[in-house]
């Protein structure tokens, strides 16, 4: 059937998938040629000589039908070294239709990084992603849709589990498309992409979480940049090829950084993934130590070679609750909160109208942490007895 097209269409076509995936479809073989698609990683096109008709894997129903000429005019662009402004807008509105598994934030095919301080929340923002993909869920009023999902994580068994209850997440408990690897005693990174390798193998189109990167991959020396790529390529050569997500766990620097600058270790961390993530408290004004540890205040900031990526969230957390989208009123409600609980001897005096002062002499609470307490419980909307 390869007489029905172009010899140059056809070697354009077939290098995008050298290998293509026919569908079963109730067509007569000799009438039509395979092909990879020009837009979509996991899809496969059937040519003939005037119609081009695409699949994506597994299916039996086209999901989309076009003529020859188009076909051929799209392909010959892409093969192109440079592109039209018309073609740029063309791939802008076309992101939304990219394969998203958290729209904006993880694709198949391509792999994201995040990053965040140790204690800053997310191992809890991961297990709310796990919980949202897998309930098809919007997270972050981004929205997700289903996949099997393998979690190679550092944490023992009975953490996992424990976790698992905290959140009273029966979605986590119960669904068969989660999949845990746990480290094991003289377990190589070696081994373990193996057996990623193996389970994308049975499972085309997943999620790959690997937490922590600098827990798995065994590098000697994350500051050396060829190392860091040596230990990535597995995960790379997957998703490419393969059209899997990975997301990569890791931790920044204990001193921190400017975005994309606190990622610890080489740049090669970053520059070999698709979008950048980093979590961080959001301590601005707060100077006490312990209020710094108490604030659920947190701020997302994104870096992206897609537009539909947000380039920042602003995040509330709350124990034994999914992470939010915060309002400036959440925030202030709940550092207020998190104020007051502090202060359990100081609430009850402010509120009967003891002076700051006799407060301070009562309770050796400075007055300035005084005055903030009843701040914050005006902010909860206490009434005073001397406000009668």
């Amino acid at each position: 059937m390869s007489k029905y097209i172009t010899k140059r269409v056809l070697t354009l076509a077939k290098s995008l998938h050298p290998e293509p995936m026919p569908n079963a479809w109730g067509v007569p073989s000799q009438e039509f040629v395979v092909v990879g698609c020009p837009r979509h990683q996991m899809c496969d096109v059937y040519l003939n000589k005037t119609l081009a008709v695409h699949f994506y894997d597994g299916e039996d129903t086209p999901f989309a039908t076009e003529t020859f000429d188009d076909f051929e005019t799209e392909i010959t662009e892409q093969a192109l070294p440079w592109v039209s402004t018309a073609r740029l807008r063309l791939e802008v509105a076309g992101e939304a239709d990219l394969a998203w598994i958290w729209h904006g934030f993880l694709l198949s095919g391509n792999l994201t990084l995040m990053s965040a301080a140790p204690k800053a929340g997310k191992t809890t923002l991961m297990f709310d992603v796990l919980e949202s993909i897998l309930a098809s869920r919007p997270l972050l009023n981004f929205r997700t849709r289903v996949v099997d999902i393998l979690y190679v994580t550092e944490e023992a068994s009975v953490t996992i589990i424990n976790r698992i209850d905290e959140m009273a997440s029966s979605i986590l408990s119960l669904n068969p498309r989660l999949n845990w690897k746990t480290r094991k005693p003289g377990l190589t990174w070696e081994q373990t992409a193996g057996d990623i390798a193996q389970f994308v193998g049975t499972h085309p189109d997943s999620l790959v979480v690997i937490d922590t990167m600098g827990f798995w991959m065994q590098i000697q020396d994350e500051n050396d940049a060829s190392q860091v790529r040596a230990a990535l390529q597995p995960l790379v050569d997957m998703a490419r090829t393969e059209g899997v997500a990975v997301l990569l766990i890791h931790h920044n620097k204990k001193t921190g950084g400017k975005f994309g600058e606190g990622v610890r270790g080489s740049t090669a961390f970053a520059g070999n993934v698709d979008i950048i993530l980093e979590l961080v408290r959001d301590n601005r004004g707060i100077a006490d130590e312990e209020e710094q540890r108490l604030n659920p205040k947190r701020m997302l900031y994104s870096l992206s070679r897609y537009g539909e990526t947000p380039e920042l969230l602003t995040l509330l957390w709350q124990r034994g609750k999914r992470y939010r989208v915060a309002t400036d009123g959440d925030i202030d409600f709940l550092i207020a909160q998190r104020l007051v609980e502090r202060y359990p001897g100081v609430t009850p005096l402010l509120a009967r109208g003891v002076s700051v002062r006799d407060v301070e002499e009562l309770t050796g609470v400075s007055k300035s942490v005084i005055g903030r307490v009843r701040l914050a419980m005006m902010t909860l909307g206490t009434v005073f007895e001397d406000d009668d």
